[in-house]
């Protein structure tokens, strides 16, 4: 930037002032922001510097070698009792040098009767980058240096220093950080090793950013800056700090892009580099009382950074409406605080609350790393296990919390995505780290719509809530992890008095809830569904002969166009002894129609038969619409022998967790098939018969009855086996969950062994339906002990 040319020079600029008597009494200080003209005469190769209120010109007669050298000229002026100098940094191409900014620093000292007054004006200037030029997308970072000056009583110092600035383009986001010394100008003493700090926020529109830095020995103050060069090749910002009437400061930073890699970290817990987040916000605003009763309730205008600087610093949350939130308090009930409600390996949902003025704000966020738009699927589905978090805000009210659970499901191919759940309002302030919701008061349930991009890695939809208050809004997500293993959305929406909710939705990969709500045979495209399985087996060189055990962890993928099932064991970690793990595809080419039936679809291939129970109003033996079980006989070998083992396999649209009721009670009809082998008679049977199933979801307990008849596969001789009870907890396997979606009860009863167990599990919506795979073992009935698998299912009454 040699000035070859008359130029006045664009700059950024603050001020700092001293007044201190002669009398001996308090010195007064100020520091700000300073509108400042500089300007270069090429002519007579001289400086004009002008606040508007005073100006010098410095030319090079006025140059002082002693305090000038190859990296800084000082101007001296001295006119009458006002002594003035003009220090400017020397700029070019040479190491260490900025081409397009330079700094300067003007100060002015009038020895007045009665007072002397000092004056110190820091400025940035130069060749500022164009706004149209100004980088929207991208991350750098830029070596700067600090120069200024700090008051303290009576005694100035000089402030020099270098640091880092690592700047965002894409979200505007501004963090700094580096160390000065301080030197007494009087003694020239130094204290070296002091830090300094600084965050600010692009302006969306302009070159240029506001914010503020921290100085170690001065507290924190403004900061504004602009970047220069055609295309922001370098930096220049100006600072103040005034926080007491003997303590002012000023100075700049400036400087050019380094090398310094910025978010490039793979880490949301300790990141490697500065990093900053586009967060998906939500946000509420209200005026607060003394009593903290919200007024004048409106939406606000949401976060546009996180800023989160290497080896996890502290996070500092940047406001679109030019908030900057440094370093607030996580999970304490204080003015400035978050928490994080939803954690994962690639994302980060939570809750900030800012009260440090009348007017309180909530802003809902989820940020982390998204699934780039290449990698996001365009096949298949995906379901994903949610938690809602957030909080409202009403006029004449206090602050209150919402959270809840439920599932988004994704269909990729077509776009279309579902949400629902159920949800509960409390007293609890969001952000504060106080147990969600708090004392309840309202609840209900939510649905939701929506559409993933075609071509990013984006959706919005819609969203309501239909507690005794209705809220209905919007809905903005993301998919996140490599292979979007993680979803995070907000949600912004309101009440028809006024009342605004802002919250996050976010969760991992989950149940689909798809086939719970719609019904089996509204499914369009292939789907996960969940199931158990009990299996018999018997190999008669074996003793004892007869085997059989329960497996409670079955996924079934269900292809509706072509009718094929993929029936799969997913335990691990267990000893299934001899036995097989369930492993059978039931495919397209397999179904034979001719042998199907209005109750079965039969399905033959090389090694297996199988019948799967037809599910919709046409089946006679009982209707189900979100249940059905599969019955697969197939050649298995044990030990080197060949077997045929049975497995039945109920499964369907397992309830979400948050339809499972707590309050009341439910009965359910159904029906009973199944295998084994008759003690008594020393011969394989089959079982039918029907079942009865009660469900206290207040009490959290449940009793099946099975009504056996065994019908002899020798001679199709049917007698009946009598009835036989299961019963015991329904609780899910999350401690203090209450009634869950999975349990498992136990038989009891004569002759009935404490082997014997059910596995059931509700399916369709508000545990519509509910199946299970069961074990009978019975003491010996004149032989040996007879011992049964099977399958019901049933719906309620």
């Amino acid at each position: 930037m040699a000035p070859l040319v008359s130029e006045s020079f664009k700059n950024v600029a603050s001020v700092g002032t001293i007044s201190v008597p002669t009398s001996g009494a308090a010195v007064s200080t100020s520091a700000s922001a300073l509108t400042l003209t500089v300007s270069y005469n090429a002519t007579s190769q001289s400086w004009t510097v002008s606040d508007g209120t005073r100006s010098r010109t410095f030319g090079p007669g006025d140059i002082d070698a002693t305090q000038s050298n190859s990296a800084i000229t000082t101007y001296k002026v001295v006119s009458g009792n006002t002594t003035e100098f003009l220090s400017l940094t020397t700029t070019g191409t040479a190491a260490g040098q900025t081409r397009y900014v330079g700094a300067g620093i003007w100060q002015r000292q009038v020895n007045g009767t009665g007072t002397i007054d000092g004056r110190i004006s820091a400025f940035a200037y130069g060749v500022q980058t164009p706004n149209a030029s100004l980088p929207r997308t991208g991350a750098a970072s830029f070596d700067v240096k600090l120069l200024g000056a700090r008051t303290f009583s009576t005694n100035i110092y000089a402030l020099g220093g270098t640091g880092k600035l690592s700047v965002d383009f894409l979200s505007g986001g501004i963090a700094g950080k580096g160390f000065y010394d301080e030197t007494d100008v009087q003694t020239n003493v130094t204290a070296r090793g002091y830090n300094w700090s600084a965050f600010a926020l692009l302006s969306k529109s302009a070159n240029s950013f506001l914010g503020q830095l921290t100085l170690g020995s001065a507290g924190t103050g403004e900061l504004h800056g602009t970047f220069f060069g055609p295309n922001a090749e370098e930096v220049g910002a100006a600072f103040s700090q005034n926080p007491n009437s003997d303590v002012a400061a000023t100075g700049v930073i400036y400087g050019a892009r380094g090398t310094t890699p910025v978010n490039t970290s793979t880490s949301l817990d300790t990141p490697a580099t500065d990093q900053f987040y586009q967060p998906l916000s939500a946000s509420a605003k209200g005026t607060l009382d003394g009593a903290g009763n919200l007024s004048s309730v409106a939406a606000g205008s949401g976060l546009s950074s996180v800023h989160q600087g290497e080896n996890g610093s502290p996070l500092v949350f940047y406001g679109t409406d030019g908030r900057i939130m440094w370093q607030p308090t996580r999970a304490s009930n204080v003015s400035l605080s978050y928490e994080f409600y939803t954690s994962g390996d690639y994302l980060r949902a939570g809750i900030l609350t800012d009260r440090r003025s009348s007017v309180g704000q909530i802003d809902a966020f989820v940020y982390g790393f998204p699934t780039t738009n290449a990698a996001t699927p365009r096949t298949g589905s995906a379901a994903f296990n949610v938690f809602l978090n957030g909080g409202i805000m009403a006029n004449g009210a206090k602050i209150q919390g919402v959270n809840g659970n439920g599932s988004i499901n994704v269909n990729f191919q077509s776009g279309a995505i579902s949400t629902l759940g159920a949800y509960t309002v409390g007293n609890a302030i969001p952000g504060t780290g106080a147990g969600l919701p708090g004392t309840q008061s309202d609840s209900g349930n939510w649905s939701g719509s929506g559409t993933l991009s075609a071509s990013a890695n984006a959706f919005t939809g819609n969203i309501a809530f239909d507690g005794s208050t209705d809220y209905s809004g919007t809905l903005t997500g993301k998919l996140f992890g490599p292979a979007a293993e993680q979803v995070g959305a907000v949600v912004q929406a309101s009440s028809a008095a006024g009342a605004v909710m802002a919250a996050t939705l976010a969760g991992g990969r989950g149940s689909d809830s798809t086939a719970s709500q719609s019904g089996l045979a509204g499914l369009t495209t292939t789907t996960v569904l969940n199931g158990s399985d009990a299996q018999y087996y018997f190999t008669p060189s074996l003793s004892p002969a007869e085997q059989a055990l329960l497996d409670s962890n079955i996924e079934v993928t269900y292809n509706p166009t072509d009718k094929s099932y993929v029936l799969t064991s997913k335990t691990t970690g267990v000893n299934f002894g001899g036995a097989a793990q369930l492993s059978q595809t039931l495919a397209a080419a397999d179904l034979k129609t001719a042998e199907s039936s209005s109750t079965f679809d039969v399905y033959r291939g090389a090694d297996y038969t199988a019948r799967v129970f037809k599910f919709g109003s046409g089946n006679p033996s009982i209707a189900l619409t979100y249940a059905s079980f599969a019955e697969v006989v197939r050649t298995d070998t044990v030990d080197g022998r060949q077997v045929t083992t049975h497995y039945y396999v109920p499964f369907g649209g397992l309830t979400p967790s948050f339809q499972i009721p707590r309050t009341g009670s439910a009965t359910y009809s159904g029906v009973v098939y199944g295998y084994g082998r008759n003690g008594a008679t020393q011969r394989e049977a089959s079982l039918s018969g029907t079942s009865t199933f009660t469900a206290d979801f207040a009490a959290g307990t449940g009793s099946a009855v099975l009504a056996l008849t065994a019908t002899d596969v020798s001679n199709n001789a049917a007698s009946s086996l009598g009835s036989f009870t299961y019963s015991g907890s329904l609780a899910g396997n999350c401690p203090g969950c209450g009634v869950g979606n999975t349990f498992s009860l136990r038989g009891s009863g004569t002759d009935v062994l404490s082997t014997s167990f059910l596995n059931g599990m509700f399916f369709g919506a508000n545990a519509a339906e509910w199946g299970g795979s069961f074990l009978l073992q019975l003491s010996p009935l004149g032989g040996q002990q007879s011992i049964y698998t099977g399958v019901t299912v049933g719906k309620k009454n």
